[in-house]
């Protein structure tokens, strides 16, 4: 038996019907899910049976005991201790099950993951460049002198990751709140709330991407254990969210609750919503916060904060000891665990003046990070705790030397991303400079009506570059990037390692099937700048990563001739193009029409299902176009800004 209803939507003032159906709601495995929780709650009194007492008694003694901070706060941890845990009050008693990873050392659990061997950013020499305010009012530091307190008074909510070990993907979708707010972008959500949930199930789950560029490239979960639960690291974040995996709208793709029968913790996201998203990443900058602190400082003046990764005492909950974090200042510093990281946070202010003499230790100096951190929601005011925002002594012992700070435009920015980089791990590097560049070379095939190309990336792990790109369109070999007509020529310069796009200076046209390439040479004086490309990585326990080359990919000059990266299997270069649809600009748009098998057929949906309707703007070159969707009855069905249809009720 099917209901059918009627949906109203509404697109730039033009209303238009089409019915919709929607199915009777689905009766999800359940009862596999309460067989899976009761093999889980088997095997872990299996293991409690088999694990030493001392570490159950202690457990146990934690959780059981309300210890006031007088009383231990005197207490003296050194390395190789294993302090009492305090649950957070926010948070209550912390959760020490689950979660915790075999490979974590001293009982650490783990919720971020390092990657063995990785680079260390440089120290930058430039102030970071502004990308694009799109505000002229937005406070900010710019090229001024660092102010000695940094608190911004625009912080978003809280968002709370209990009871999984996602705070990769939080702090990772934390810094693209904080950049869109930061630079008073629009996007359509109001206010701005993005999915954790979708950054963390396709970072184990990728998909091929609309333009078929990342065929054969692939993420994939090597664990028994949930992605959810796994961990993640931001660089491998950062990477799927240029690929446009996100960030999607939080209520496309909602956080599920450990033991609400959540239908996505159990079995995942719909494939279908891969590369349905509403802020599309466009800048990495990499910094070492403990080296580079004023690039830090910039980094979170401008785009809003980044990304600080140190061992927690529990990775994945809200527990400390009162020895390394004092409540009354709300503040943290442990000089002895320098050994690993398990937990990744944002940072989002500063305070040079911040009293060394707050700390339950003493650091060398005064001075702290304002960290936002994911145990709890609410807001800046409400939660300045350990679970939500407290201070971190420049000098925390197991600081990580790489930080990452995030820039993101409207996800409608441009049409179409041309990339055959799929894969998350930065595999290696092209040595640049001198005659030697980089190219990747694309055929336009994302639209009948021809495209025009707006803007081109590119990921080079060297500080301070100068940069030069070409696009060339009417390639004629395509094992000569240079072959065809040379029709932009863009210079600049970076600052940070990290990730940049570039925006031509005015859009070329390329017909439909035309081959086109872009081409990248870098400098630096008294150095060879590298250009990233992407790797194969493996690790048992976390995950698999597939880096696939074809030929008449990326190419890379010698100096002398071309040579076809793609032939070696080393994985393709980190460079892409971004175009829109059709091959010239008209502001007007004439005409907004569904697709015709909607208006035939209707659309039927289960509850819990999605649907993406593609509205067809006539002509396909008008610009400035802004649909906005809504649904006539959100009680059964919704409706993103969009386009993403979702089944609510019969």
């Amino acid at each position: 038996m099917r209901g059918f209803r009627q949906l109203a939507i509404l697109l730039t003032g033009v209303m238009l019907m089409t019915p919709v159906q929607y199915a009777m709601p689905r009766v999800y495995a359940r009862e596999a899910d309460r067989v899976v929780a009761e093999a889980a709650a088997e095997e872990t009194e299996e293991t409690e049976e088999t694990e030493e007492t001392e570490e159950t008694e202690e457990t146990e003694e934690t959780e059981g005991t309300e210890e006031t901070e007088d009383t231990v706060e005197t207490e003296d941890v050194s390395a190789g201790d294993e302090p009492e845990l305090i649950p957070d009050p926010e948070e209550g008693t912390p959760e020490l099950t689950g979660e915790t990873e075999e490979t974590a050392e001293e009982g650490y659990s783990f919720g971020y993951r390092e990657i063995p061997g990785e680079d260390i950013p440089e120290a930058t020499e430039r102030i970071p460049e502004v990308v694009r305010f799109a505000a002229d009012d937005i406070e900010r530091v710019g090229n001024t002198e660092l102010p000695s307190q940094y608190i911004p008074g625009d912080l978003p909510p809280l968002r709370d990751q209990n009871p999984y070990a996602t705070c990769w993907s939080f702090a990772s979708t934390a810094l693209a709140e904080l950049s869109l707010i930061r630079r008073g972008v629009d996007i359509g959500i109001d206010p701005i709330d993005l999915s954790e949930l979708h950054l963390a199930w396709f970072s184990y789950n990728s998909q091929t991407d609309p333009l078929g560029g990342t065929e054969g490239d692939s993420n994939l979960l090597d664990s028994a254990q949930s992605y959810l639960d796994v961990g993640g690291n931001p660089g491998f974040a950062a990477n799927v969210l240029s690929s446009w995996t996100g960030e999607a709208d939080e209520d496309l793709v909602p956080y599920p609750n450990r033991g609400s029968g959540s239908y996505a913790a159990t079995n995942g996201v719909d494939h279908a919503l891969a590369y349905e998203d509403a802020a599309h990443l466009t800048h990495i900058y990499e910094v070492n916060p403990k080296t580079d602190r004023d690039t830090a400082k910039r980094l979170i003046s401008e785009n809003g904060g980044i990304t600080i990764s140190f061992l927690a005492q529990n990775g994945t909950s809200a527990s400390y000891s009162a020895s390394i974090y004092n409540s009354s200042h709300n503040c943290y510093y442990n000089p002895t665990n320098t050994w690993n990281t398990n937990h990744l946070v944002a940072a989002v202010g500063w305070d040079d003046d911040f009293p060394r003499e707050y700390f339950n230790i003493e650091p060398p100096g005064d001075g702290a990070w304002l960290i936002r951190n994911s145990w709890t929601s609410g807001s800046y005011e409400n939660h300045q705790s350990y679970s939500g925002y407290f201070w971190m002594s420049y000098y925390e012992g197991s600081l990580y030397s790489k930080s990452y700070s995030l820039v993101f435009e409207p996800g409608d920015q441009y049409d179409n991303n041309y990339q055959y980089d799929g894969a998350m791990y930065n595999g290696g590097v092209l040595s640049l400079g001198g005659d030697r560049k980089a190219a990747n070379v694309f055929t336009a095939h994302a639209g009948g009506d021809g495209e025009r190309i707006k803007a081109a990336s590119f990921y080079t792990s060297t500080a301070d570059v100068n940069y030069t790109i070409e696009i060339y369109t009417g390639v004629t070999d395509p094992d000569d990037p240079e072959s065809g007509v040379l029709r932009d020529t863009i210079t600049g310069q970076t600052s940070c390692s990290g990730y940049y796009t570039v925006a031509c200076r005015e859009p070329i046209p390329v017909e439909e099937d035309e081959l086109f390439s872009v081409v990248v040479s870098l400098s630096k004086p008294g150095a060879t700048p590298k250009l990233i490309r992407e790797g194969d990585y493996s690790c048992v326990n976390w995950c698999m990563i597939t880096a696939s080359s074809q030929a008449h990919q990326s190419y890379s000059y010698n100096g002398y001739s071309w040579n076809d990266e793609g032939k070696s299997g080393r994985g393709n270069l980190r460079i892409k193009a971004f175009t829109c649809n059709g091959l010239q600009e008209d502001g007007t748009a004439e005409a907004i029409r569904l697709p015709d098998d909607l208006k035939e057929n209707g659309l039927t949906l289960g509850i819990g299902e999605y649907r993406k309707i593609n509205a067809i703007i006539e002509p396909a070159t008008a610009t400035a176009v802004k649909l906005s969707w809504s649904s006539s009855d959100p009680s059964v069905a919704s409706v993103s800004q969009n386009g993403m249809v979702r089944g609510i009720a019969e």
